[in-house]
């Protein structure tokens, strides 16, 4: 064994030596304010700057079929310590040749074709500080081998460790009203984090159709909440999940046409529930010849979980938007959109602009408001309408 660690290691640094390497990442500071004064105990007003940064070392041998990447991310707040925190997006080891595939270490994956949220994406955990739409994503140790045969490929995937989700802190902005305690989650198998998941996914693409077939077993990303008789601190729990899921996409000139769908059975009990998405886009390229694109898009959701499964924003809501991109200097990007539960009314409003300064510099405008009165899990959020201000520098 020490003999092939050796062997391993001298391979490792021989082919460093003659691998190009790159860095490049990004730093930045985000200006936070909230509109309205907190609504629980505990929390203070929100305003504020935090830092964050994300750099990224990246290699590549010179035949190009052999990578390298570490990705390392830590975001610093001083008003909610929940938020402070750091991770390692992705640190791993990748090969490809014309068919064949492999990578191991920590990475990022995205399942699905949804623009605003894709319910069959379940391999990384999400990271609910950075945002609160799921959007971002804890690094996932994984072993990958994969096969691309042309208008097919097939991946499978082994994920050793589980990932707990983040949650704002007591002081924090944009959480529930009891404090979710981390620090000792419940899993229902026995070996905890450390119960093996596995994944495979099969992609076909049909001419203008892109289809894929996944399945999932393993340990749930999505917590279930458990309250407490002792305080007002409530505890997370992960069950057992399989799911089987598809997605598929239609693209014709400037339209497109999106669904989701998939089964799950939760819990060592295998309780059955699906949930489904559908979705529509049309773009509008260089309008008037001044080089200006307009989207538009429309997603619908729907799912059958119980009560006492996990919950989730996306049960039965709509959401309807458009991005405007103009072709100037800066890049300048405009978005806004609105998600309503087409049940109580309630609605997520946001808003984005952002534009390139010099060869280095980004600026990002983001403004969320939560509209409408309800007792659901939205309910939380009624105080929570902010704005917050970035500034990004990417070298």
């Amino acid at each position: 064994m020490v003999a092939f660690v050796r062997i391993l290691l001298v391979v490792v640094l021989a082919w460093a030596a003659s691998a190009c390497v790159h860095i490049r990442g990004s730093t930045a500071a985000d200006i936070r304010g909230f509109v309205q004064p907190p609504r629980y105990g505990g929390q203070a007003a929100g305003h504020g700057v935090s830092l964050k940064a994300e750099p990224e070392a990246y290699a590549q041998s010179k035949d190009e079929d052999h990578t390298g990447t570490l990705r390392p991310f830590v975001r610093v707040d001083p008003i909610d310590t929940g938020r402070t925190h750091y991770d390692v997006r992705q640190a791993d080891y990748r090969y490809r040749d014309d068919h064949w595939s492999f990578g191991i270490g920590a990475g990022l994956f995205d399942w699905g074709v949804m623009e605003n949220h894709r319910i069959v994406d379940v391999l990384n955990q999400k990271d609910l500080v950075e945002d609160l739409d799921g959007s971002e994503k804890l690094g996932q140790p994984y072993t990958k081998v994969g096969y691309d045969g042309g208008k097919w490929s097939l991946s499978v995937y082994y994920m050793p460790f589980f990932r707990d989700r983040t949650f704002p802190g007591a002081r924090g902005r944009l959480r529930f009203p009891a404090v979710i305690d981390t620090t000792d989650p419940f899993f229902e198998s026995s070996l905890g984090r450390w119960h093996p998941n596995v994944a495979a996914r099969l992609g076909v693409t049909l001419g203008e159709f892109d289809l894929g077939l996944s399945g999932f077993s393993g340990t749930s990303r999505e917590p279930r909440f458990f309250g407490q008789l002792t305080d007002d601190e409530v505890l997370v729990g992960y069950d057992f999940l399989e799911q089987v899921s598809l997605d598929a996409q239609w693209t014709h000139g400037g339209f497109v046409a999106k669904a989701e769908g998939l089964a799950r059975w939760w819990s060592a009990s295998l309780r059955l529930s699906g949930a489904v998405a559908l979705g529509l886009e049309y773009w509008l390229f260089d309008l008037g010849g001044k080089g200006v694109d307009l989207t538009f898009a429309t997603e619908a959701y729907w799912d059958s979980r119980l009560p006492d499964q996990p919950i989730t924003f996306y049960d039965h809501d709509i959401f309807a938007g458009l991005r405007l991109g103009l072709s100037d200097v800066g890049s300048t990007e405009f978005l806004t959109g609105a998600m309503t539960d087409w049940t109580t009314g309630f609605t997520f409003v946001r808003a984005e602009a952002s534009r390139r300064f010099g060869q280095h510099w980004r600026m990002y405008l983001d403004l969320r408001g939560f509209v409408g009165q309800t007792t659901g899990l939205e309910s939380a959020l009624r105080n929570d309408h902010y704005g917050q201000l970035r500034i990004a520098y990417f070298f």
